[in-house]
């Protein structure tokens, strides 16, 4: 079986996309298909997915080498990260995998990760903070701790990575993982490659330029938004033997329309600096618990 050699396991909204992008392009390694979700089906079951991939034999299919320069393969899934099942069964069959993890200021993630999840049609609230108030109440208190609640995303558990962090680090060895901030992504991408690729121990490929993913964008026209992504909802259990012949890939048409209905810039959030510290004092905990671990700074003394 072909398993892979490293995985983007998370977090959202953190640059995985972009890294993912980056390493594809690199001769030797193999990477074709981003997101299968396979290991992370006790918070998300592949059933749910276009792809649908249904064994480990089907998985391991994907990972075929089809260049005869590609050395190592790989996937990006930030599910993994928050799977209990994922990090044992990666660990379990991929005991010497390289683990590659994005990080940023959690507050900024959960904002970020609201305004993806309403675009892609997960999140029906457009209102981050009655999408914030389904699972924390107004006294800080938190209301569920699983990955969906109502059906919906829950922000606090997406945001809470640091106890995440500290299962990986109790599976893997430290050499073992990599952790890459967005800021690094973002102000020194050729240095961050550079890291990439010597914590794989693969060539220098001599690239110079390198390109954002998932940049940021406002929709102009939500009303149409919803009507293509409800297209796009009931039309997936269709277009699920396409997706597989493609490698996940779909035929992009959401992102056509994008191109048409929205305009890069940064989008409106109506977050207000107090729910910004409440949010940041509910997570205070988790957040202390990753800078330990990171040896980093994301704010833990602000509240």
């Amino acid at each position: 079986m072909s398993l892979p050699d490293f995985f983007i396991i998370g977090a959202p909204k953190c640059g995985t996309t972009t890294l993912y992008n980056w390493l594809g392009r690199h001769p030797e390694v193999n990477a074709p298909h981003k997101e299968p979700c396979f290991f992370s089906q006790d918070i998300f079951p592949t059933s749910s997915l276009p792809t649908h991939i249904e064994s480990l034999s089907e998985y391991t299919s994907i990972f075929n080498f089809r260049a005869a320069t590609q050395r190592i393969s790989g996937e990006a899934t930030p599910k993994y990260l928050y799977s209990d099942m994922a990090l044992n069964e990666i660990k379990r069959l991929c005991p010497d995998a390289r683990v590659i993890v994005c990080f940023r200021d959690p507050v900024d993630l959960v904002i970020s990760l609201h305004y993806q999840k309403f675009r892609e049609g997960e999140e029906k609230e457009s209102s981050f903070v009655k999408a914030w108030r389904r699972t924390v109440d107004h006294n800080g208190t938190v209301l569920s701790r699983d990955a969906n609640f109502g059906g919906q995303p829950n922000y606090y558990f997406w945001g809470a990575y640091g106890c995440r962090l500290k299962k990986l680090y109790e599976l893997f060895t430290a050499d073992q993982i990599l952790l890459v901030g967005l800021n690094e992504i973002q102000s020194d991408p050729e240095t961050t490659y550079k890291k990439l690729i010597d914590f794989l121990g693969i060539d220098d490929d001599g690239r110079t330029s390198f390109g954002a993913s998932n940049v940021g964008f406002k929709i102009k026209r939500p009303w149409l938004h919803r009507f293509a992504v409800f297209l796009k909802r009931v039309s997936a259990p269709v277009l699920r033997s396409l997706h597989r012949a493609r490698d996940g890939r779909g035929l992009g048409l959401l992102k056509l329309l994008n191109r048409y209905n929205t305009e890069v810039g940064a989008y409106s959030i109506g977050v207000s600096e107090d729910l910004r510290v409440e949010i940041r004092e509910v997570l205070l905990a988790d957040i202390e618990m990753a800078e330990r671990i990171f040896d980093v700074y994301l704010g833990a003394s602000q509240s």
